[in-house]
């Protein structure tokens, strides 16, 4: 699904690892974005947060929290595993308040 599968990254070091898993997250916010026709301002408004926000994630510039990928995951329709890796959702799930999880339903 991500545009990054097909190209081989080589990773160095642990803070290569994470900038990886973050442009991969970010790759598979603006496919499932884009296959649901919805520009970033669309998915910004849906979510109350501001373009610009969108644009960190996409870019792998910031991590989106759990918390923020679950919402992006209802609004977008998909499962988190369509956004997050198993990794990133595990290491993700360690800083998540089980207290938000309830909030969203």
């Amino acid at each position: 699904m991500s545009e990054s599968r097909g190209k081989k990254r080589v990773i160095t070091s642990n803070k290569q690892f994470l900038e990886t898993i973050k442009l991969m997250i970010g790759d598979n916010i603006r496919l499932l974005r884009k296959d649901r026709g919805l520009t970033q301002e669309d998915l910004s408004k849906l979510l109350g947060l501001n373009k610009q926000q969108i644009s960190f994630y996409e870019t792998g510039k910031v991590l989106p929290s759990l918390y923020i990928v679950m919402a992006i995951s209802k609004v977008l329709q998909c499962r988190i595993t369509e956004i997050y890796t198993p990794y990133a959702l595990e290491e993700a799930m360690k800083e998540l308040d089980l207290n938000e999880i309830s909030s969203l339903n």
